[in-house]
């Protein structure tokens, strides 16, 4: 019984075999002929065999009738290039194509810029192309180097407001007033101190925030150099002569 399963199994996969064989074989052959037909057929081509094409033509009524159907809407329309309805229907685009816009932009790019930059350099105070005003240096160092004790202001302040001088007036107002605090000890002068150093020194005081406009209006006028007329002079002068009252109480 073993014996003739063995068999059959054995039997069953010769003939698989075969057909396989045979399948591929037959496949083998098949491309080859349709490679030969190919050859044959694109190859070698026949003029007598060649059939002419015959023009038809249709009659204008069906072409009308045809025409006028809604569903042959698009016969009516003669189709665009795609490039002529781009150029034509959007300006923009044509504009950014011109070489004198495109200079016209890259103008008031660099235009803007440089504005932008000459503003900043302004607003910044950054002095990069000119030196600082001797008459500056000259009435900076002047104030230093003078002796605050040792100038009559009686005489001085008047001299200087008869000649309209009110910048000098207004330093003389400032240096007398240093000199009366110092004297009063409230504050520890010395020449080589600034003015905020003084400010600072009556921060916690009743006199501090007087003293800082005052401070602030001299230096405006003085070391900014500014010119005032005889109405905002006695206005500031005024109010020295307030604060010098304050300190004598």
């Amino acid at each position: 019984m073993c014996s003739l399963v063995s068999y059959t199994k054995y039997i069953r996969l010769l003939f698989l075999s075969i057909c396989f064989s045979v399948a591929a074989y037959a496949q083998n052959d098949t491309v080859s002929v349709a490679k030969k037909e190919s050859n044959t057929v694109f190859n070698t081509i026949n003029p007598l065999l060649v059939v002419p094409v015959k023009e038809r033509h249709i009659a204008d009524t069906i072409l009308n009738r045809i025409k006028s159907d809604d569903a042959f809407w698009y016969l009516n329309t003669t189709p665009r290039n795609p490039k002529t309805a781009t150029a034509s229907g959007s300006g923009r685009w044509w504009l950014l194509q011109q070489s004198w816009f495109r200079w016209l932009i890259w103008l008031i790019i660099i235009g803007g810029f440089t504005a932008v930059l000459i503003w900043y350099i302004a607003t910044s105070n950054i002095k990069l192309f000119h030196k600082e005003p001797a008459a500056v240096k000259n009435n900076a160092d002047q104030s230093l180097r003078e002796d605050i004790f040792s100038l009559e202001y009686d005489a001085a302040i008047p001299a200087a407001i008869h000649n309209q001088n009110y910048r000098l007036a207004v330093r003389y107002l400032f240096l007398q007033t240093l000199k009366i605090m110092a004297e009063n000890k409230m504050i520890q002068y010395k020449a080589d101190r600034t003015d905020s150093e003084y400010v600072q020194q009556l921060l916690h005081t009743a006199y501090y925030s007087d003293f800082y406009k005052l401070t602030r209006n001299f230096e405006y006028i003085w070391y900014g150099q500014m010119e005032i007329p005889a109405s905002s002079f006695y206005t500031i002068k005024n109010a020295f002569e307030l604060f010098k009252k304050r300190l004598s109480h």
